[in-house]
């Protein structure tokens, strides 16, 4: 401690030697104090900072405090966090300080010629990398990364709370750096992938399905199952809650839309849907245009839509199975369940609405179906229409063939009855039809 004392009131020298004792003397009272004595920590921080910005480019003084302060780091983030007394800040501010010389001399360094020194760079970065990797445990780093979820928390907690509340211009400035980081990690990603090519896929394989093993299948199934009760739960008890068929939830979230819908401009909600069909417009177009300039890509997603399909038909072939597999008396109770749940009264007031609906649009703007069909079939080329029609029937007409001999009695049968059936009904318009077809028969049978 007496080494340590004479440094608290000394300004910190310029020479490499009064450095290193200082550092020396302070490292040994850390050891000695076991890191109990704040002040001797920030001093540490302090010199070293100094050190580093007042000989940066001493290139062995600079690596001897690097490697002194990194074997204090841990020490000094340890006090840090078992730190009880959350008055005292001047360690975070000295660590702070610290940091920002440290950053500071990154970018002096970046800016320099012998920086820039592509081999010497990679040579540096390799021997530091091979030292970094001999040493460190990474089953020690699992087991901090798997049971830091609640000091993250807190951390993104405070962070974020005393970024919005106190510095907000310093997250003004640190949003950039997060895009920038996110830059930096997709690079490094892209670089650690490329060596996907020199592994051999059964070690690909064996490797991502060690990480799915690792999964807690147990525990997953168990949330499901909670979220599964959760949803039962919020059904049946907003059922017994509510009013009538109509449930508590149903009722809780119309009070709240019509709440929400009340604060709403429509104009500017009008606007808003146009601007994001525009911008989605925008996003497609520019995409598509960014496709449009490597054939390449275009062949290969055609490609891959008739392996995509062929896909789905697997599984919808294995999801038949599995209703095969069910025995004959299983199968018919489903099926039975199937239909039973089905709301044919819904259904039908569906469709009498629709009807409806399409009743009065064509009431209100007669002709309305044909101007759209006209404008639409207005810009088709009918000689290319009338070729592709006829080569497309020709060979669906020639691919069911085989169908025809099967169908067509049942088809015919099944046309006359219901035809019967009709005329015994009076029908006044059904004879006429049929005399009208009659005669168009003729006719195309005397041409």
């Amino acid at each position: 401690m007496q080494q340590a004392e004479q440094f608290s009131g000394s300004t910190v020298s310029s020479g490499s030697d009064r450095l290193q004792a200082e550092a020396d003397a302070l490292i040994t009272s850390i050891i000695l104090q076991k890191m109990s004595d704040k002040n001797i920590q920030r001093r540490t921080l302090l010199i070293a900072g100094t050190a580093l910005q007042n000989n940066g480019h001493q290139g062995k003084v600079k690596t001897w405090l690097t490697k002194k302060l990194l074997a204090l780091l841990p020490d000094i983030f340890q006090t840090i966090n078992n730190n009880s007394d959350r008055d005292d800040t001047s360690l975070a501010s000295a660590l702070g300080r610290f940091l920002t010389v440290q950053m500071r001399i990154k970018n002096q360094a970046a800016e320099s010629t012998t920086f820039h020194r592509a081999d010497r760079r990679a040579d540096d970065t390799a021997a530091f990398m091979d030292d970094f990797l001999s040493n460190i445990d990474f089953g020690e780093l699992y087991e901090m990364v798997s049971g830091s979820h609640d000091d993250v928390r807190l951390l993104a907690r405070t962070l974020s709370d005393m970024l919005l509340e106190q510095h907000t211009g310093k997250l003004a400035a640190l949003l950039p750096s997060i895009v920038e980081a996110v830059n930096l990690l997709v690079e490094a990603l892209n670089i650690v992938l490329d060596h996907k090519k020199d592994l051999p896929p059964d070690f690909v394989a064996d490797f991502i399905a060690g990480l799915i093993n690792l999964l807690d299948g147990k525990a997953l199934g168990t949330l499901l199952d909670q979220k599964n009760e959760l949803v039962r739960l919020l059904n049946t008890g907003g059922l017994l809650q509510g009013d009538g068929h109509v449930s508590l939830f149903q009722q809780a979230v119309s009070v709240k839309t019509a709440e929400t819908i009340s604060g709403i401009n429509p104009d500017l909600y009008f606007k808003m849907m146009t601007a994001r069909a525009g911008l989605k417009e925008s996003i497609q177009a520019g995409m598509l245009e960014g496709i449009e300039t490597s054939p390449e890509i275009i062949g290969k997603v055609i490609v891959s839509k008739a392996q995509t399909g062929n896909s789905q038909v697997r599984i919808l072939k294995r999801k038949i199975k599995l209703l095969l597999n069910l025995s004959e008396q299983d199968l018919q109770e489903n099926i039975t369940c199937l239909i039973n749940d089905i709301d044919a009264d819904e259904i039908s007031e569906l469709a009498d609405l629709t009807i409806s609906l399409a009743a009065n649009v064509l009431k209100s703007k007669p002709g309305l179906v044909e101007e759209i069909l006209s404008n639409i079939i207005s810009g088709i080329d009918t000689d290319a229409f009338e070729d592709t029609f006829a080569r497309l029937t020709k060979e669906i007409f020639v691919a069911i063939n085989p169908f025809v001999s099967v169908l067509m009695p049942s088809l015919v049968n099944g046309l006359v009855e219901l035809l019967s059936e009709s005329l015994n009904q009076n029908t006044d318009q059904l004879p006429s039809a049929l005399l009208r077809l009659s005669n168009i028969l003729k006719t195309v049978r005397r041409e």
